[in-house]
């Protein structure tokens, strides 16, 4: 038996989905949420430098 075989079902929810509130709808009377601005959020440096180091893979070409 291979470890996928023994691996527990995942659960599922009344409505039939693995993500619970997929299906309901937004409270449009409600603020937005807000986006943080990533130069003021706190990010270790250790995780920063790696995230710079991938995104510098990759160029922004506009």
């Amino acid at each position: 038996m291979s470890s996928i075989d023994r691996r527990p079902p995942v659960r599922r929810y009344e409505h039939g989905s693995r993500v619970p509130g997929w299906d309901e709808a937004a409270d449009l009377t409600k603020a937005p949420a807000t986006v943080p601005d990533p130069a003021l959020t706190p990010v270790p440096a250790e995780l920063r430098a790696a995230i710079e180091a991938e995104m510098a893979k990759y160029p922004d070409r506009r």
